[in-house]
Order: C-alpha cells, then sequence, then structure tokens
C-alpha cells in the first residue's frame, strides 16, 4: 500500500483490487478509480480516431459505471453513430442511475394511471348526485305547475351536465386503458431488459476472464 498504510489505496471499480501507488491508475471525476489495464479492453472501437483503443482511455472524464449506455448499441449490437457517439458502447448491466430513471418513468406512469382512476371515481360520483338532483327537480315539477318550466331548464342543463360528465368519464376510461398497455409493456420491456443483462454480464465476464487482468 502506499505510505505503507493500509487502507489508504482505492479498490478498483472493474476488479475490487486496490491501485496502487506505482501502478498505472485512471481517476475519474466521479470519483471511481480503476486499473489502466481493467479500462483497456472497455468499449474498444475500431473507427477513427480511437483504432482498437478502449473509449475511457481517451476520454478521462468518462466512467463505464457512470456514463449511459447507448439505447441503439443495446438494442441492435450497432451504433449508427459510430465512433462520434458520447455514449457507452458495451453489454453490461444497466447502471444505478439508468435503473432510478427507469424506475421513476414507471411510478410517473403508475401515478398517471392512480389519478386518472381517481378522476373517474369522481365524475362516477357526479353523474350519480346529477342523477339524483334530476330526479329531485322532475318531482318538484310534477308537484309546482308554476315552476315546472324553471325546473325543466334546470333539469335539461343538468342533463347536459350528465352527458359531459359521461363523455368525459368515457375518455378518461379511454386513457386508463392506454395508461395500463403501456405500463404493461413497460414492465414486458424491462423483463426483456433484464434477460438482455443477465446474458450480456455473462458474457461480459466470460470475456473480462480470457482478456488482460
Amino acid at each position: 500500500m502506499a505510505d505503507g498504510v493500509v487502507g489508504t489505496d482505492p479498490p478498483c471499480a472493474g476488479c475490487g483490487v486496490p491501485v496502487l501507488a506505482a501502478e498505472a491508475a485512471a481517476y475519474r471525476r466521479c470519483g471511481h478509480t480503476w486499473h489502466v489495464a481493467c479500462l483497456a479492453w472497455r468499449d474498444v472501437r475500431q473507427e477513427e480516431p480511437y483504432n482498437g483503443e478502449s473509449f475511457f482511455l481517451r476520454n478521462d472524464g468518462a466512467c463505464p459505471l457512470c456514463l449511459m449506455r447507448c439505447y441503439c448499441f443495446q438494442q441492435r449490437g450497432r451504433c449508427r453513430r459510430g465512433a462520434t457517439c458520447r455514449y457507452q458502447h458495451a453489454w453490461q448491466p444497466a447502471s444505478q442511475a439508468d435503473q432510478q430513471a427507469r424506475d421513476m418513468k414507471a411510478e410517473l406512469e403508475r401515478l398517471r394511471a392512480a389519478n386518472i382512476e381517481l378522476a373517474c371515481g369522481h365524475r362516477a360520483k357526479q353523474a350519480e348526485d346529477f342523477r339524483a338532483e334530476i330526479h329531485s327537480l322532475e318531482e318538484d315539477c310534477r308537484a309546482t305547475w308554476e315552476e315546472c318550466a324553471a325546473m325543466s331548464a334546470a333539469v335539461e342543463e343538468k342533463r347536459r351536465a350528465l352527458s359531459e360528465a359521461l363523455s368525459e368519464g368515457r375518455a378518461l376510461r379511454t386513457r386508463l386503458a392506454v395508461v395500463q398497455d403501456r405500463l404493461s409493456r413497460r414492465r414486458q420491456e424491462e423483463a426483456e431488459e433484464a434477460y438482455l443483462d443477465e446474458v450480456a454480464s455473462e458474457a461480459s465476464t466470460r470475456s473480462g476472464s480470457s482478456g488482460p487482468a
């Protein structure tokens, strides 16, 4: 260890072995420390200006644990931007930031669905209230002929309000169905991504064990 003090050398974010002061190391702004050898085999690009060199060795601020993965590369195994892409080209498990972003999106979708369900219930209650008011107004019309005209106008107004409430309720139910379908697709995509990440992790582990230490 540096200066002979146990625990002063930071561990490598790739292999977990402490990075000694005498070893070639790569320090990132995010706080992670890497052996240069552990970075050399990650995201190797053949295009100019890398020419077989790791993306992370040519970009001092990039860290494999923190840099977002290229969605196009993950989906298709290639990136149309090639060497100009500033995202990570690697089959690795999603970083914590990526997972948090997906969780936040899923939570927003669930909240949106809950809000729509609440609005549907509110509109349904309004519809019941309107029906009760209409019934009461119709009874008043039968009892009091002098106020029949005014009551009829009020009934028509409430009926229009009821129709609008029912229409809005149907629209909300349609939106709810769309959101629920989107949530279902998202869950399926997340399950597929988890499976791909597991396969990619196994491939990366096998590649790492056969690559430089």
